[in-house]
């Protein structure tokens, strides 16, 4: 079962700019991935996304 947790904080960006994304470590879980609106964009726990829009990220997590 993945566990979402939305990314606290924010940012604010330029449209078609690419952000580099760092995920958290949750204890009693592993990393699963980043999800915009439930979709998966990457499991890779550092990536750089490059929004087109307003968007709210979650981040993914499998209990262990």
């Amino acid at each position: 079962t993945i566990v979402q947790s939305p990314i606290s904080g924010f940012a604010t960006y330029v449209e078609e700019t690419g952000v580099e994304l760092k995920g958290a470590t949750r204890s009693g879980y592993e990393f699963a991935g980043w999800y915009s609106n439930g979709v998966l964009l990457s499991k890779d726990k550092e990536f750089i996304y490059t929004p087109s829009c307003s968007e709210t990220l979650t981040l993914g997590f499998n209990q262990i």
